[in-house]
């Protein structure tokens, strides 16, 4: 199923809510920010969130400039995130700082994210080998756009 040109809902048995909802975050914000498109188009490998909470997975798949969703883990991902699901949608909020679109330490959301890493909430496994991979996405799944 097709959300949008960049964004494809995989469909098999059973699409889960949660994947549904990160595929509408994903397309509301490649349609806000259409410079985006430039990094999808650079984004290579597969992403996997766990949601603890809705005992459900998705793994984000990147290639060609397009964001395959699935419903549960599809391949070997590079990067793997672990949450509750209250978490995993913080990501979205990720203030950005820098004309890199590195994460703003100052902001609330940042600082959430640091301390449900500290308290073990937030696992993130891969984050050193498929660093690329997590500073675009977060770029990608970021809702605020970096300062000039």
């Amino acid at each position: 199923m097709s959300v949008d040109k960049y964004i494809e809902l995989v469909e098999t048995e059973r699409v889960l809510p949660f994947a549904r909802l990160i595929a509408t975050l994903l397309e509301q914000n490649l349609s806000d920010a259409p410079e985006r498109a430039q990094e999808l188009r650079r984004m290579r490998g597969r992403v996997c969130l766990f949601a603890d909470d809705l005992h459900a997975a998705l793994t984000l798949e990147f290639t060609a400039g397009r964001v395959r969703v699935h419903s549960g883990v599809f391949g070997l991902p590079d990067l793997t995130l672990r949450a509750s699901s209250e978490l995993l949608i913080d990501l979205t909020r990720l203030e950005v700082a820098s004309r890199w679109a590195l994460p703003d330490p100052r902001g609330p959301v940042v600082r959430k994210l640091a301390r449900a890493l500290l308290r073990r909430q937030l696992r993130i496994h891969g984050f050193v080998r498929a660093l690329p991979v997590a500073l675009r996405l977060s770029r990608l799944m970021s809702v605020s756009s970096p300062a000039a």
